[in-house]
């Protein structure tokens, strides 16, 4: 009887719990991989927004040209010699222009349209490839010219492209824009105090209406609130919020397009009048989220990041450091040294053996183009010791493409996994390939490569706790 009690109460078998896990991984594999596709489509979202900012930027800088001045062989000089929208890697073939750490190759083209109300006239090689064929009717057949940009970069999920196009016309009805600046620095001005600018502009012939806009975007019908008469001059004033209160309600730091457009009583008109302006009343603001630590499992090398500033005209960051007690200090060699265009960085351990502080500021410049500095960041204290976080177990069945693990956890008090790294083909440094945050979704973490170029890989995983602590390499699995 005893014998018989045992055997119906012994567990499972190592057969049965696998089976149990393959079910429980079929059924949450399409909402965590879908879960996974959205962390991933933010990253992507993001580039393609930054990309959109470039296209409208060009485009509202070209606003700024005479119409007359504007073609394919003059376009890039012209633009390249605009605030913010310099070629910033002039080593390398093209125009490229980088923003939030993305480098957005810029093309941009420009054609000639005939409007076939007035007849078509004459057409050579700068007419835009869909316009009507050339006639004998229109002595002076550039009525439109057609300015198309697009911002092309590198991301995740491979090549991108955002492309955007505007018109300008050639129209000397309606009242045209005749002179437009600030009051009462003439050009293009850069604000560095109060809480508003007020502009001045004159027209050709009396208008009956006129709108300003701001980077492209409507921001007030003048036709009751316009102070002038007759060609002018009329003046109207952009409301800037407080300075330095880095808040939705005021306007950052940053380079925008101020633009007028006047129009007749039969809504006529030549066009917008535009202005580069440059507003930099403050330094740049506090950077937020500093984290880091020694990695074990590189020489406990110290790596840091933190948030990007969103600030358009922050040219860069200072890492600071201290050893042990002393004060932290602007890093003066290595891989942290100098102005670091990217929001993170990887030092060899400076002092084995000693606790380290670090600390970092946003740099932008003054009024004068002198470098300065924001606030310092939150104090990061880098101890001596840290133990790594658990090592993730990949799933290895070849039912899936996509990389399983369940989360591991950190030994430490006050400590905890950030985030997965993966590293494809290898476990060097320069195989680190892709990060994944500790977010999993029924237990699980899935990760799916979104660029295998057509051909299998060897993967690993390690945890990363928020102290830069790395585990030991994972199973390999091979897709």
């Amino acid at each position: 009887m005893r014998g018989q009690a045992l055997k119906r109460e012994r567990g499972f078998t190592l057969v049965e719990v696998m089976v149990a896990i393959f079910v429980l991984l079929v059924g949450v594999l399409g909402v965590v991989a879908l879960s996974d596709g959205a962390a991933r489509s933010t990253t992507i979202n993001k580039g393609r927004e930054e990309g959109t900012n470039v296209d409208r930027d060009v485009i509202e800088a070209t606003h700024t040209f005479q119409y007359s001045s504007i073609s394919q062989a003059s376009i890039y000089g012209q633009l390249q010699a605009q605030t913010d929208l310099a070629d910033d890697d002039t080593g390398t073939t093209g125009y490229q222009i980088k923003r939030r750490g993305i480098t957005y190759t810029v093309t941009v083209s420009v054609c000639i349209f005939d409007d076939p109300k007035d007849g078509m006239g004459a057409h050579d090689s700068n007419y835009c490839s869909d316009v009507a064929a050339a006639g004998t009717a229109d002595n002076n057949p550039s009525d439109y010219k057609r300015v198309t940009v697009s911002a092309a970069w590198t991301s995740r999920n491979g090549n991108e492209t955002v492309t955007q196009a505007t018109i300008m016309r050639n129209n000397s009805r309606g009242p045209a824009i005749a002179t437009f600046d600030t009051s009462p620095t003439a050009g293009n001005p850069t604000i560095t105090s109060g809480s508003s600018q007020v502009y001045t502009f004159t027209t050709s012939l009396a208008p009956a209406r006129a709108l300003w806009y701001m980077d492209g975007t409507f921001q007030q019908d003048l036709t009751n609130g316009i102070s002038g008469s007759g060609t002018g001059p009329y003046t109207f004033t952009w409301n800037l919020g407080s300075a330095c209160s880095f808040n939705n309600n005021s306007v950052q730091d940053g380079t925008y397009f101020v633009a007028v457009q006047a129009f007749d009583n039969s809504d006529a008109s030549p066009g917008q009048r535009s202005l580069t302006v440059n507003v930099n009343r403050c330094a740049p603001a506090q950077v937020l989220n500093l984290l880091g630590g020694r990695n074990p499992r590189f020489s406990n090398q110290v790596e840091l990041n933190w948030d990007d500033n969103p600030e358009d005209d922050v040219a860069g960051y200072y890492v600071y450091r201290g050893i042990g007690a002393a004060t932290p200090t602007q890093i003066s060699t290595g891989p942290c040294s100098g102005l670091l265009k990217v929001s993170n960085c990887t030092e060899p351990d400076p002092s084995s053996g000693s606790s380290l502080t670090y600390y970092v500021k946003a740099v932008d410049k003054d009024g004068s183009g002198n470098y300065r500095t924001g606030t310092a960041s939150a104090n990061l204290s880098v101890t001596t010791t840290n133990t790594a976080p658990g090592t993730p177990t990949l799933y290895s069945g070849t039912t899936f493409s996509t990389l399983a693990w369940v989360p591991t956890t950190d030994p430490n008090s006050g400590d905890s996994v950030d985030y997965f790294r993966i590293y494809r083909d290898g476990t060097a440094l320069s195989n680190r390939y892709d990060v994944i945050d500790n977010a999993p979704v029924s237990g699980w973490i899935l990760w799916t490569d979104p660029n295998t170029g057509g051909t299998t890989h060897t993967y690993y995983v390690t945890a990363v706790d928020t102290h830069a602590a790395e585990s030991t390499f994972s199973n390999s699995v091979t897709r």
